[in-house]
C-alpha cells in the first residue's frame, strides 16, 4: 500500500512539473512537453515535414561541439530511412514560460535498433520554444551525453 501511494505521490509531482512554468495564456497553445514530444516522433518517423513544420525557420541543434541547421540534420538523418529504428523516452522535464518564449530541460533516453544491434544512450537537454503568431515553434535544442 505504501508503494502505491508513492507512485501516486510521484505522478502528481511530475505533472506538476510539467505544468508548472505556464500561464493561462498558454492553454490555448500546445504544451511545451508535447511540442518536444512532437518533435522527437518526427525523427522516429522520419517525418521530415512535421520537424519543419514544429520548428522555426532559424532552428539550431548544438551537439558534440557541433551546430546544425535544420536542414542539415535531416540530410544527416536521410540515409537511415527505411534501416534505423529511433525510440525516445522522457525524464525531469521542466519548463518555464515567460511572455512568448519557453525554456525547457529534460533528460532524453534514446533506443537506437539498426542491424540487430540495440544502442542506448542518454542526453541532457535544453530547448527554447517561442510563439511566432500563435504557433509555437522550436528554435534551438542543446544536447550533451550522459554516458561516460
Amino acid at each position: 500500500m505504501k508503494k502505491n501511494g508513492l507512485i501516486s505521490f510521484l505522478a502528481l509531482l511530475l505533472l506538476g512539473s510539467i505544468l508548472s512554468g505556464q500561464s493561462e495564456s498558454d492553454t490555448k497553445l500546445p504544451s511545451t512537453y508535447a511540442i518536444i514530444k512532437t518533435y522527437y516522433e518526427s525523427i522516429s518517423n522520419f517525418d521530415f515535414d512535421k520537424m519543419r513544420e514544429i520548428c522555426s525557420t532559424d532552428f539550431r541543434l548544438v551537439e558534440s561541439s557541433g551546430i546544425y541547421s535544420l536542414d542539415e540534420y535531416i540530410g544527416f538523418l536521410e540515409p537511415d530511412v527505411g534501416k534505423v529504428k529511433i525510440e525516445y523516452s522522457f525524464e525531469d522535464f521542466q519548463s518555464n514560460t515567460e511572455l512568448n518564449i519557453s525554456w525547457i530541460t529534460y533528460v532524453k533516453n534514446i533506443k537506437i535498433i539498426t542491424e540487430g544491434k540495440n544502442i542506448a544512450l542518454k542526453t541532457r537537454e535544453s530547448a527554447i520554444i517561442s510563439n511566432e503568431n500563435d504557433n509555437m515553434k522550436l528554435r534551438m535544442i542543446h544536447s550533451t551525453n550522459m554516458n561516460k
